[in-house]
């Protein structure tokens, strides 16, 4: 299971953007500016130790890929954008929940798992256990075409 540490990204180091929604909503999508999208500087903002932060750019470039960007500068950028709500509030808010859960997600110590039997123990005793019960299947499927005739 893992653990992490509580961290919250620090809402005034954020820079959001507004902007149109994209996809359906009929009139209301073209006229308002209720998508959000919200960027925070992780090279110059992140207060952890420096294997801390390391840890937390290799997690998110491995698996969050899309929420990474570079700026001009070489800095690391977190970027979340929201436009599921009519409110530009509500988005607002969305984007940072999902700022908290990948920073929280990024900061998780995984324990790497221990194999308790060799693999290529445990394929050799797949195989057998899969020969015993085709060989099993096969008596009994002969068992009942007896049974037929």
């Amino acid at each position: 299971m893992p653990t992490s540490t509580s961290f919250t990204v620090p809402e005034y180091e954020i820079s959001f953007d507004t902007m149109r929604s994209s996809g359906s909503g009929g009139q209301s999508v073209n006229t308002t500016d209720s998508a959000v999208r919200g960027t925070w500087n992780i090279s110059k903002g992140f207060i952890g130790t420096p294997d801390e932060k390391a840890r937390v750019i290799d997690f998110l470039q491995k698996h969050r890929p899309s929420h990474i960007k570079t700026n001009d500068d070489g800095d690391i950028l977190l970027v979340a954008k929201s436009q599921t709500q009519k409110s530009q509030l509500q988005n607002k808010g969305h984007v940072l929940d999902r700022m908290h859960a990948l920073m929280h997600e990024a900061l998780a110590i995984r324990v790497k798992r221990i194999e308790t039997i060799p693999r290529r123990v445990k394929r050799k005793l797949d195989r057998k256990r899969l020969d015993a019960k085709s060989h099993t299947a096969r008596i009994k499927k002969l068992r009942n075409s007896s049974k037929i005739d």
